[in-house]
């Protein structure tokens, strides 16, 4: 295993056996982390993985949902683009028969479930859906129906700055057809601030500082 993935798996191990309820409910899953932890890949596939997908095809959707939730809250987005791999505690076997399944079914069923939209945003889930909607629709599909949900309002602020952070380092070529396009991120993502936690806010409007000067410095010196 690459050493990142064994420091991944670690971070995840401690935020999982912390929830105590959830490591009790799903040991399984609790040795598939230990296992990747000490860098015994194939042990964690054939020993727990297979096992818990084995034993979850058996289960409710309820019981597949409360897991699928807690992974995904166990994960760390911060900086993370929408939508692209690896998702780290989500290896693909997983994701493809429990997870986007179990999301799917939550979606079609709950569709006032705000979260159920935001982690399809999260996990790469378009590749394997061709109809599905862009992550960025399904961040603002769940942002309308949890607007004050600071975890939420934080994912896209999270994507708004990758984007940004991607047209400005395409710097001066992006502007001669986008620069409106690149103040309008900036401004929505201003709107986000007050949304975030206090410890956030900071953070974000600092960045958006940052770009905005950037682009006006680009902006005056092409004059």
């Amino acid at each position: 295993m690459h050493p990142h993935r064994v420091v991944e798996a670690q971070k995840l191990l401690t935020r999982w056996v912390a929830a105590q309820q959830l490591a009790e409910r799903f040991p399984l899953y609790g040795g598939y982390l230990r296992s990747l932890a000490s860098a015994e890949r194939l042990n964690a596939v054939h020993q727990y993985l297979r096992p818990l997908i084995l034993e979850l095809t058996t289960k409710s959707h309820e019981r597949c949902l409360e897991l699928v939730y807690a992974l995904c809250q166990a994960v760390d987005w911060l900086g993370r683009v929408p939508g692209t791999l690896p998702v780290p505690g989500i290896p693909h076997e997983l994701l493809e028969q429990i997870v986007l399944p179990t999301l799917l079914t939550q979606r079609t069923d709950r569709p006032d479930d705000a979260y159920a939209h935001l982690w399809l945003a999260m996990l790469p889930s378009r590749a394997r859906i061709a109809d599905l909607p862009a992550s960025r629709e399904l961040l603002e599909r769940a942002h309308q129906l949890a607007p004050s949900d600071a975890f939420i309002a934080e994912r896209i602020a999270d994507e708004r700055l990758n984007s940004i952070w991607f047209s400005c380092h395409h710097l001066p070529e992006t502007l001669l057809n986008s620069e409106d396009a690149i103040r309008e991120e900036i401004k929505y993502l201003r709107r986000l601030i007050p949304l975030v936690r206090q410890e956030k806010r900071l953070t974000l409007t600092a960045e958006a500082d940052r770009y905005e000067q950037e682009i006006n410095k680009f902006v005056h010196t092409n004059q």
